[in-house]
């Protein structure tokens, strides 16, 4: 038997904690993120030099909506973002992806539109609380946040 990590059983335990530990927040059914270790930046516009972190996100709910973005904390609540920003308006902010997914084996398929486009990418499952982009980057699971 391979030794490998277990896909399928990574499915099975991201399903398990949306169905059942993550908090129900009524509306858009139960939800957890994945956010990578800070990504360092610099930039130079008119002789300012400006520096610092970015950290992404994706929010998954048990419904099969994702939401994808960027922010220079790493204490963004995406959660809470998600949950009191319009649908409308996820839509049209051009630097939020958002969309629908879906797993099959060790693979989160995301489609989305930006500006009426359709668009996709993919996360792989390292490990039942880890996610790779298509550059490599490690997504952890953290817990939800509970206010």
């Amino acid at each position: 038997m391979d030794k490998r990590f277990s896909f399928f059983h990574a499915t099975n335990i991201l399903i398990q904690l949306l169905q059942n530990y993550l908090p129900n927040n009524g509306s858009r059914n139960q939800i957890l993120y994945f956010r990578t270790n800070g990504m360092e930046w610099s930039d130079e516009h008119a002789g300012i030099k400006s520096r610092g972190f970015s950290f992404n996100y994706i929010l998954l709910t048990e419904d099969g909506q994702f939401v994808f973005l960027s922010r220079n904390t790493e204490d963004f609540d995406i959660i809470k973002y998600f949950i009191v920003t319009p649908k409308a308006e996820l839509t049209k902010d051009t630097s939020v992806m958002y969309g629908s997914y879906k797993i099959d084996n060790n693979v989160i398929s995301c489609s989305y539109q930006i500006l009426e486009i359709d668009y996709s990418g993919q996360f792989t499952f390292l490990s039942p609380a880890i996610i790779l982009d298509k550059n490599l980057r490690e997504y952890k699971m953290y817990p939800a946040k509970i206010d």
